[in-house]
C-alpha cells in the first residue's frame, strides 16, 4: 500500500520551506510540490513538521489523497510510484475526475499543431470549431461531460442558423469529434483500466459527411479563359497559373509556390497535404514546353520570384482565385478556381481511358491496398510522361 505523508526538503532564500507530498511505494518515493509554505519554527530538530503544526489546506491534500490511493483498490498493484503520482496529478487537474475544460485542451491542442506545423488545414478547422463552440455555449469554458449527443445535435442546428455551409458544418463537427478522442486518450489510462471520460457523445450522433462536388471545366469553358483578354495584373496571374496547375498534372497552389527548381527537365515533390503520412507519393511531373514558357516569365530574380513575392501560398492562392473571378465574371460563367484546373487533368486523362490507378498515382494520391499491385504495374515513369503528354496534347488540340 502506497503511503502519503508532508516531506520538508529545501530551505529557500527568504528561510520558508515549501511543502512536498511524500509518495512511497514498492520501496521507492516521488513527491508532488504543494504550494504551502512554513518557517523554521513549524520544523523539528529532524527536519519533520512538529506534531502540533496544523494546516487545514495541507491536511485536506492528504486527505484527498489517501481517499483517491483507495478508490484504486487491488488495482494499485500494477501501479509503479510514478504511476501514482501521475495519477495524483491527474485527478488534481480534473477535481477527481468532475471537470475538464473541453475548449482549453483544443486550444491546447491546436496551438501544438501551430508550433509544430504551422496554419495548415487542420488548425483552420480546429480554430473555427472552436470559436463556434464557444458562441454556440455563450462561454469559452466547457465541461466535457457535459457534451453529449443533444449538445451535439443542438450545435449542428445552431450552425445551420448561422447559414454555415454544409462543408464548413461537417468539417467542424468531425474536428471536434477528433479532439474529443484526443481528450479521451489524454485522460483515460487503459493500461490501469482507468477511465475519467466514460462517454463517447459521438458514438450516437453522426456526422453528415459533406463531399464537395468535383468539377472540371469544359472545353468551351476553358477556350473562354485561355482566350480572355486581361487587363489586370491579377488576371494575367489568375489565367496562367490556371494553365500551369494544369500542365504540372494538377499541382497545387501551395506545392506549386514550394517547387525550386526543375531538375533533368522534371519537377519533384511530396504533396503538402500529405506530406506526414507514411504512404505518401513522390509526383515526378515532365516539363513540357508549355509550362517551361509560364515559369520562366514569372522567374524575373530566381525560379519563380514573382510567385513568391506573396507573403505566404495562401495569399499567392488567393490572389490567383481574385483574378480568375475576374476573369469568370467578364465572360458572364461560373467562378473557376486553380483546385478545378487539377479536376480538369484528372477529366482528360479518364476521357482519354487511362487506368485510374495510374491517373491517382500521377495526382499524388495514396493508393488504396487492393490497388496497390495494379499501381506498381502501371507506375513506371514512362507510364506517367505519356498520361501527361497526351493530356497536355488534348488541351492544345
Amino acid at each position: 500500500m502506497a503511503t502519503i505523508v508532508p516531506y520538508i526538503r529545501i530551505q529557500k532564500n527568504d528561510g520558508t520551506y515549501r511543502v512536498l507530498i511524500k509518495i512511497t511505494h514498492q520501496k521507492l518515493r516521488v513527491f508532488i510540490p504543494t504550494e504551502i509554505y512554513v518557517s523554521q519554527k513549524d520544523i523539528n530538530n529532524k527536519n519533520q513538521l512538529k506534531k502540533n503544526f496544523s494546516s487545514i489546506p495541507l491536511e485536506k491534500i492528504i486527505y484527498t489523497y489517501r481517499n483517491r490511493i483507495a478508490e484504486l483498490g487491488t488495482k494499485i498493484k500494477a501501479y509503479s510510484a510514478n504511476d501514482i503520482k501521475h495519477y495524483l496529478l491527474k485527478s488534481d487537474r480534473t477535481d477527481g475526475g468532475k471537470y475538464i475544460d473541453f475548449i482549453k485542451f483544443c486550444e491546447h491542442r491546436n496551438t501544438e499543431i501551430l508550433r509544430l506545423k504551422g496554419k495548415n488545414g487542420t488548425w483552420y478547422a480546429n480554430h473555427a470549431a472552436i470559436e463556434w463552440l464557444k458562441v454556440f455555449i455563450k462561454d469559452s469554458a466547457l465541461n466535457v461531460n457535459t457534451i453529449n449527443r443533444a449538445l451535439l445535435k443542438k450545435f449542428e442546428s445552431f450552425l445551420i442558423e448561422q447559414n454555415v455551409g454544409s462543408a464548413g458544418i461537417s468539417s467542424y463537427l468531425r474536428a471536434l469529434r477528433t479532439m474529443f478522442i484526443l481528450c479521451m486518450d489524454e485522460y483515460n489510462d487503459e493500461q490501469h483500466d482507468e477511465y475519467i471520460i466514460k462517454h463517447y457523445p459521438f458514438r450516437r450522433f453522426k456526422i453528415t459527411e459533406h463531399h464537395a462536388e468535383k468539377r472540371s471545366v469544359n472545353i468551351e469553358d476553358l477556350k473562354k479563359i485561355i482566350s480572355f483578354d486581361c487587363k489586370a495584373q491579377r488576371e494575367h496571374l489568375g489565367k496562367d497559373m490556371f494553365l500551369l496547375t494544369f500542365f504540372l498534372a494538377g499541382i497545387a497552389p501551395v506545392d506549386l509556390f514550394s517547387l525550386s527548381e526543375i531538375k533533368g527537365g522534371y519537377i519533384e515533390y511530396y504533396r503538402n497535404k500529405v506530406k506526414h503520412r507514411d504512404n505518401k507519393i513522390k509526383v515526378k511531373i515532365f516539363v513540357c514546353r508549355q509550362a517551361v514558357e509560364l515559369i520562366e516569365k514569372y522567374s524575373t530574380e530566381y525560379f519563380l520570384s514573382d510567385i513568391k513575392k506573396y507573403r505566404n501560398a495562401k495569399n499567392f492562392a488567393r490572389a490567383c482565385s481574385k483574378g480568375l473571378e475576374n476573369i469568370c465574371s467578364g465572360l458572364g460563367m461560373d467562378k473557376v478556381t486553380l483546385y478545378r484546373a487539377r479536376h480538369t487533368f484528372a477529366t482528360f486523362a479518364a476521357e482519354l481511358g487511362f487506368d485510374t490507378n495510374l491517373i491517382d498515382y500521377t495526382l499524388g494520391h495514396a493508393p488504396s491496398r487492393n490497388a496497390m499491385a495494379e499501381v506498381y504495374i502501371t507506375r513506371t515513369q514512362t507510364a506517367v510522361d505519356n498520361l501527361v503528354k497526351k493530356v497536355i496534347e488534348k488541351l492544345i488540340e
